[in-house]
């Protein structure tokens, strides 16, 4: 069986899908039987994001009618009594009471081909995957270089702030006025090259 998906005004192909099996249940030995019906294929389609058409179930059914004995209780509900003192009860037997079950066969065997986009060789394939990856690692650079940043602005401020509003109290820490200011200096020229100088395009290893 062959399903072609059309798409648009134009009708243009995207897909052609394959169904394999379907003559093999056709041919089966239960098709031989009386009372079972053709095979009813039921195909579930979905277009992706993509644009492609992707099929998420193929599925054939056939019902079967067949035939039980009726229990005792539906005997004595449906038999109609007709009897006198001098005829005999009837020995007939019931009639058959018909069923029908509904038999499913998954079509696991489906070959697709998409129209209108280019088949890929194994080295275009390759060099798709190469592009992403590098991308990948730039992503994992520019991530670390942003936490990078981050941290090395959160030390100017808290070192700025720790040596200007308790100067007096750190001063046993720090040891003279003269190198408060020469630490205050250092910061300020830090925080320069972070925003106006070479730090506004340096990698996450300059700020290490």
């Amino acid at each position: 069986m062959k399903v072609e998906v059309f798409a648009g005004e134009d009708e243009t192909l995207l897909s052609t899908f394959t169904i394999n099996g379907i003559d093999e249940i056709a041919e089966s030995d239960l098709q031989k039987k009386n009372g079972v019906t053709k095979p009813k294929v039921s195909l579930q389609f979905e277009l992706t994001r993509s644009g492609l058409v992707q099929l998420n179930k193929a599925e054939a059914k056939v019902e079967e009618t067949y035939f039980v004995e009726p229990t005792r209780n539906t005997t004595k509900k449906n038999a109609t009594i007709n009897e006198t003192e001098d005829e005999p009860a009837s020995e007939d037997k019931p009639a058959k009471i018909a069923k029908k079950r509904t038999i499913p066969y998954p079509l696991n065997r489906v070959d697709k081909v998409n129209h209108g986009f280019k088949q890929l060789t194994k080295e275009e394939i390759q060099a798709s995957k190469d592009r992403i990856r590098w991308y990948e690692r730039k992503e994992e650079e520019r991530a670390r270089t942003d936490k990078a940043k981050n941290d090395f602005e959160t030390v100017i401020y808290s070192m700025r702030e720790w040596l200007s509003d308790h100067g007096e109290a750190h001063m046993p820490y720090i040891g003279s006025t003269e190198k408060q200011e020469e630490l205050l200096a250092q910061l300020a020229a830090g925080e320069e090259w972070l925003v106006d100088g070479d730090g506004v395009t340096a990698t996450y290893q300059e700020y290490m």
